[in-house]
């Protein structure tokens, strides 16, 4: 049982800090999973824990360090169009092109390539359904993909969030092919 215990709660994640086990313990529930660290005495328990909740803030508003040296995603995008109209077909730049000013743009155009996520792109797909979208959908998610592959192969990102995504896009918009028979 413990005989000191501080909380914390942001966005889905806690941090407590703990004596047990005859020292204190720093504690991090996220995500379901819970990580437990060894820190010493009660000071640098708490600063450990002021350090952490503080990070996981950073995080949840998308207020990273990295973010000031990295470009916006129209910033990058554009960028990127620039460089790939002179190995890409004219009509593929046409087409990425007028997906990301129409649809992208307007949504995620201010963002720091960085800082956009899976839920940012699964916004964006349901902001396409709203408007009846439904077939563009994909067309809209691929010129996107195609930006945040490169951004990944630049090392902006760990993954690209708008990978495989297609099968959200608009459920029975997928062409049947017509059986033989």
């Amino acid at each position: 049982m413990p005989l000191a215990s501080v909380r914390c709660r942001v966005a889905a994640v806690g941090v407590t800090i703990r004596f047990w086990k005859r020292a204190w313990w720093g504690f991090v529930n996220h995500r379901g999973r819970r990580r437990a660290k060894r820190v010493g005495d009660r000071q640098t328990a708490t600063k450990v824990a002021r350090a952490l909740r503080e990070e996981f803030a950073r995080d949840a508003l998308r207020l990273s360090a990295a973010s000031a040296d990295s470009p916006t995603l129209m910033a990058y995008a554009e960028e990127w169009l620039e460089t790939a109209a002179q190995t890409l077909k004219a009509s593929t730049v046409a087409f990425y092109h007028g997906h990301l000013t129409t649809h992208v743009f307007p949504m995620l155009g201010t963002r720091v390539v960085t800082s956009i996520d899976r839920q940012d792109c699964r916004a964006l797909v349901v902001r396409c359904r709203a408007h009846r979208l439904m077939a563009t959908t994909r067309g809209i998610l691929r010129s996107l993909s195609t930006v945040l592959t490169q951004a990944v192969e630049g090392g902006l990102l760990p993954a690209n969030p708008a990978h495989r995504m297609v099968g959200i896009c608009a459920p029975g918009t997928r062409r049947q092919r017509k059986s033989s028979r």
